[in-house]
């Protein structure tokens, strides 16, 4: 099955479906829809910002809290197909609220509206609908129009929020393990109502919540989303944020550990090669 799109216009550009490691090739939600724009439009990494400014931003909070004798708790949030749900008319609200010069207005409202797509499978051609979420990923405008969709998301006073494009994570801290929880599930409760009014969901199954400590500790208490639980990630386990594998004591030692497998294994495949 070949899944794609027919290139009209700069309004109706070819979208390439992505396939998502680990998901069924037969379903069309294993896919990831990137926009093949005009050269003028494409862009790959913003200047100067990376994953690595964002790793140390967290990992200096939590060896903070380590210093401090106090529990940082941490959950980190899937948002469901983000760049694919921002609301159309809430970006413009948001726009207009910035003052904007009107020809600038204009110009992106102009980009993001009246967009349409097609389907094929082999040789099948699906109708043309309309495209009424979503910023084309790809484009050089994608990143900040979201940034600028999610730029008033509410901040709780007694919580710490980061965000690299749609990873996201809020953590909280406190010499008691559930205080520091009930902090950070009344922090959830505020974003996630937040998102609800802006049309962007969260997906708690893909969603996971870590304590970071040098302190022992006893199973600790259940935060959730809309009453569905996340689940905690095991003492003696690492959660995945941004490529980089963070322990419970940041150690390190079990990101080191998988990049070294992942090094032997690529060895083993170049070895027929060099040898």
């Amino acid at each position: 099955m070949r899944l794609g799109t027919f290139p009209l216009t700069w309004k109706h550009a070819i979208i390439v479906p992505i396939h998502k490691p680990g998901k069924q090739a037969n379903s069309p939600t294993s896919y990831r829809p990137i926009s093949l724009l005009p050269t003028l439009y494409q862009f790959g990494f913003k200047k100067q910002h990376s994953t690595c400014h964002q790793i140390q931003r967290i990992s200096e909070i939590i060896v903070h809290g380590f210093e401090n004798k106090k529990y940082t708790i941490a959950v980190f949030l899937d948002l469901t197909q983000a760049f694919d749900k921002v609301w159309h008319h809430g970006l413009e609200i948001k726009l207009k609220a910035l003052n904007l010069p009107m020809y600038l207005l204009k110009t992106i409202t102009s980009f993001i509206t009246d967009r349409t797509f097609q389907v094929r499978i082999d040789t099948n051609l699906s109708l043309q609908h309309k495209i009424k979420s979503g910023v084309p990923q790809g484009s050089v405008l994608g990143p900040t129009l979201f940034n600028i969709y999610c730029h008033d998301i509410p901040n709780p006073s007694n919580s710490q929020l980061t965000m690299f494009a749609d990873d996201t994570t809020i953590l909280t801290q406190d010499s008691v393990l559930n205080l520091s929880i009930e902090k950070l599930q009344s922090s959830l409760n505020e974003i996630t109502s937040w998102l609800k009014k802006w049309k962007l969901k969260l997906n708690p199954t893909k969603s996971e919540a870590k304590i970071f400590t040098l302190k022992r500790y006893n199973d600790p208490i259940n935060i959730s989303i809309n009453n569905q639980i996340i689940q905690w990630n095991r003492k003696d386990d690492s959660v995945k944020y941004l490529g980089v594998f963070l322990d419970e004591k940041l150690t390190w030692n079990i990101h080191i550990n998988k990049k070294l497998t992942q090094g032997y294994a690529r060895i083993r495949i170049l070895y027929p090669l060099v040898n």
